[in-house]
C-alpha cells in the first residue's frame, strides 16, 4: 500500500465518521406522555421514525390504513416463507469450544474423537 492508497483510505474513514452522526439515534428517557406499549401482537404499533426515531409515540390509531397495508404485506411474506431448516439445539455448538467463534462447527467435528461433558 503506497502513500496515495493510505490517503484514500483515510479520506473514506473520515467521510464515514462524518455521516455516522446522521445515522446515529440517541434516545433520552422515555417521556411521560409516551404512548408506545407494543407488547400485544394483536394490537401492533406504528411509528413515524422520521419525527420519532426512538419510537415513543404509537400512531397506529391515527393511521389504521397504513397498519392494515403493512400487516397484509407481512401476511404475504409469511405465506411465501420457507420453514426454518435449523437443527435442534446442540450444546457442542457453543462458541466457547470453537475459539469463541460462531462457525459451521459440525463440519470440523471428528465424530470418533470428540466427547462432551455437560
Amino acid at each position: 500500500m503506497d502513500l496515495e492508497d493510505i490517503r484514500k483510505e483515510t479520506l473514506k474513514f473520515k467521510i464515514s465518521l462524518a455521516y455516522w452522526e446522521y445515522m446515529s439515534v440517541l434516545c433520552t428517557e422515555v417521556p411521560e406522555n409516551a404512548t408506545a406499549t407494543c407488547n400485544d401482537p394483536s394490537n401492533p404499533c406504528l411509528f413515524n421514525v422520521a419525527s420519532d426515531p426512538c419510537e415513543y409515540f404509537d400512531v397506529s390509531k391515527s393511521h389504521p390504513a397504513i397498519v392494515k397495508l403493512l400487516l397484509n404485506r407481512l401476511q404475504f411474506y409469511n405465506s411465501t416463507a420457507i420453514p426454518p431448516g435449523n437443527k435442534p439445539q446442540d450444546p457442542r455448538a457453543n462458541p466457547i469450544f470453537w475459539n469463541n467463534t460462531w462457525t459451521n462447527w459440525f463440519d470440523y467435528l471428528d465424530q470418533n474423537s470428540y466427547s462432551f461433558v455437560a
